[in-house]
C-alpha cells in the first residue's frame, strides 16, 4: 500500500481528531473494484483491535463466521447506510477479507491508487475515499455527529 500524500495526510489528521476513533487505510485496487473483495491489512486490523470493533485473529475461518456490520459510506454527494463484511477464507491461510457492501455504487469515482479510510469508533463505522473526498464544513459536523460521544458529560 502506498503512503499518503499531503492532501491525503492532512485529511488522516482531521479523521483521527474525531472522539475515540481510529483510521485504517486500504489502497484501491482493480481487483477490489472488480469483486468488492478487500485484503485487511495490518493497519486496519490493528485499528479494528484498538477499538474493540473486531478482532480478526479470533474469528474462525469461513463464510460460516463471517460478522456482518452496519457501516456508512461519505461519498462524494452524501452519507449512505451500507455495511461491512468481515471474514477469514478457508484458502488462502484465511488472510483477513473485508467488503463494503455496495462500494463501487456509493464511491463511483473510486479508482485503483485511491486511499480508502475505514473511521470507526468500535460501534459506528464510515468508509470513505480519502483521496477524493473534500472535508467541507457539512461534512464534518456530519462525521462530528456520528462519532460524538452518547454521553454529554464525556470528556
Amino acid at each position: 500500500m502506498r503512503g499518503p500524500n499531503e492532501e491525503e495526510s492532512g485529511r488522516v489528521a482531521w479523521l483521527s481528531c474525531l472522539p475515540r476513533v481510529e483510521v485504517g487505510l486500504y489502497e484501491v485496487t482493480e481487483t477490489q473494484l472488480a469483486k468488492s473483495l478487500v485484503d485487511a491489512n495490518e493497519q486496519v486490523r490493528q485499528s479494528f483491535v484498538t477499538t474493540g470493533f473486531h478482532d480478526y485473529s479470533t474469528q474462525q475461518k469461513g463464510q460460516a463466521y463471517k460478522r456482518l456490520c452496519d457501516a456508512y459510506v461519505l461519498g462524494t454527494g452524501r452519507l449512505t447506510r451500507t455495511r461491512i463484511a468481515l471474514y477469514r477464507p478457508e484458502t488462502k491461510d484465511g488472510d483477513p477479507r473485508l467488503w463494503v457492501y455496495r462500494f463501487v455504487e456509493l464511491l463511483p469515482d473510486a479508482y485503483p491508487g485511491d486511499l480508502v479510510a475505514i473511521v470507526q469508533d468500535g460501534s459506528k463505522c464510515v468508509v470513505t475515499d480519502l483521496t477524493l473526498i473534500e472535508l467541507t464544513d457539512d461534512r464534518r459536523a456530519t462525521l462530528e455527529a456520528i462519532f460524538a460521544p452518547a454521553d454529554p458529560d464525556w470528556s
